[in-house]
């Protein structure tokens, strides 16, 4: 009977340490952060146009953007500080005296699961 509860605790123990062992091995390969690299001072003013459309929300304070009626231009993580949501298909408009700076990069992987690198960029 002994032997029976020893085997049974070994299964569960190797259980728990297999997902362990998953988890960690996730946690590495995805690099540990959520790809995000902010700098130390905000950069300088990076878009001279006036206003960015959103097209996909990431979290409610940051969203990836484009500048709108330019969608060759490339996309940008927008983040607002200031507590309010993002939604999609959103513009976003430069109020008088501001601009875009870039404060940072942020890097995700695009559907064929190649890395893409895009400006982070907050209106200062």
């Amino acid at each position: 009977m002994k032997k029976i509860w020893v085997f049974i605790l070994g299964i569960v123990t190797g259980i728990i340490l297999t997902i362990l062992f998953a988890t960690v091995s996730y946690i590495s390969s995805t690099g540990g952060n959520s790809g995000l690299n902010m700098f130390e001072e905000p950069g300088e003013c990076l878009i001279s146009r006036s206003s960015l459309k959103i097209f996909q929300v990431l979290e409610p304070t940051a969203a990836l953007a484009m500048i709108k009626d330019d969608f060759s231009s490339g996309a940008y993580l927008l983040v607002n500080n200031e507590g309010k949501s993002y939604y999609d298909d959103q513009v976003i408009k430069l109020p008088t005296g501001k601009c875009f700076k870039q404060i940072g990069t942020y890097q995700y992987p695009t559907k064929d699961d190649r890395l893409k690198t895009v400006p982070v960029v907050q209106i200062l």
